[in-house]
């Protein structure tokens, strides 16, 4: 292998590795390209454009990155003129992806920025101050939708902004059908189907009492059944219009059954802005279970839920902390909490490739982002950024 310098500047080290065809592994990522001395304050994000064709880097100081597929594959700093200039609480408090934009949430207002042209395209004045969390802009009836709650763009509609919250909401997911939309409550144990333009609350479904331990902590849309995980490490398909149980499983069931599964598809549980909605599988993590980390897929073939467990047998007492799915290879890139990086072969169920191995003492959560639009792995840690190619 041979490693050549091709560019330093303003402290940035490109450094672009070429394999030879000895050391390639068919099927598997190669290293390509490393970027150093470019984070200075830590990564509290990184996710991909849904087409699968930009990563979004959020620093640690409210700096906002973007990566694309377009050589030279660097990251360019989002608004660098702009948001240098501005004191800090006047920087956007939560930004999240909506097709081609990022939506940047300030304090008294929301902008879509598209990540192609580089511009501010559209900017409503909505205060939606608390609710970073959960929120989900609908074309079709040019509202948000935010924890529970409706907030139209254009004003001429009030909706129901009246309506409960949920104590510790942890759901939000949008119906096929462009006009339900389902949230679900911690301490409250409920999931309520509310339908647009208004917010009404169409349906609610009590799963627990208030003061058991039941505790709803995740919900999943998997071709448009519900699949709803609670605090005693089950999770169950529920009837979208009677809240009914259709099927039930327990993979994160230990000696206390105190478990929450975390569900997880193409980003990480503990930063994911919203509940997942695919069209076929879920991952979900059992990192506390008493008997060590748990974590599976459940896939839906035919009218029929398959839980599909995962053993990963060199990962050690690690946890699961980020998941993509790469749908046409039939794989799946695993991070996990001690920094190591795996490519999982979901038929043969079993590891095709250590992308990074475990080091001794770990690395911390290995923050990770795919782009099937070229099939590329990024990877950042230490303030830099590594590029794999699948080949």
């Amino acid at each position: 292998m041979k490693i050549i310098l091709t560019a330093i500047r303003s402290g940035l080290v490109i450094f672009s590795l070429f394999f030879s065809s000895v050391n390639s592994l068919a099927g598997s990522f190669v290293k390509t390209q490393e970027l150093t001395g470019i984070f200075k304050h830590g990564i509290l994000e990184i996710s991909t454009s849904e087409k699968g064709d930009y990563v979004f880097i959020e620093e640690g100081s409210k700096n906002y990155w973007l990566m694309s597929t377009v050589r030279p594959f660097m990251p360019y700093k989002i608004f660098d003129d702009k948001l240098n200039s501005l004191p800090y609480e006047k920087k956007p408090v939560h930004a999240q992806w909506h097709n081609q934009h990022i939506m940047f949430f300030y304090r008294d207002r929301i902008e879509f920025y598209n990540v192609q042209n580089k511009k501010i395209e559209h900017r409503y004045m909505l205060d939606i101050s608390g609710y970073e969390n959960e929120i989900i802009w609908s074309e079709k009836h040019r509202s948000f939708i935010a924890g529970t709650k409706v907030f139209p763009i254009d004003r001429t509609t009030e909706g129901h902004l009246g309506q409960d919250r949920h104590a510790a909401q942890t759901g939000l997911v949008m119906m096929n059908n462009g006009d339900d939309y389902i949230t679900s409550g911690y301490h409250d144990q409920r999931i309520m189907r509310w339908t647009l333009p208004n917010g009404e609350l169409k349906k609610a479904w009590q799963i627990g009492s208030w003061y058991s331990s039941r505790k709803v902590s995740d919900i999943a849309l998997i071709d448009n059944r519900l699949l709803v995980a609670s605090n005693n490490g089950l999770i169950e398909e529920r009837s979208l219009e009677e809240g009914t149980v259709l099927w039930s499983a327990t993979p994160c069931s230990g000696f206390f059954n105190s478990t929450p599964p975390a569900f997880l598809l193409n980003g990480g549980a503990r930063f994911k802005k919203r509940s997942i909605s695919h069209n076929r599988l879920v991952f979900y993590d059992c990192s506390d279970s008493d008997s060590g980390p748990e974590y599976g897929y459940i896939e839906k073939q035919g009218n029929e839920w398959v839980l599909n467990k995962i053993i990963l047998p060199s990962t050690g007492n690690t946890g699961l902390g980020r998941v993509y799915y790469l749908e046409t290879l039939e794989k799946a890139i695993f991070g996990l909490d001690d920094g190591q990086v795996l490519l999982y072969d979901l038929k043969s169920k079993r590891i095709d490739q250590e992308i990074v191995p475990k080091v001794a003492g770990g690395e911390g959560l290995a923050m990770l982002a795919y782009l099937k639009a070229d099939k590329l792995l990024v990877i950042v840690k230490n303030g830099g950024v590594d590029i794999y190619q699948y080949q």
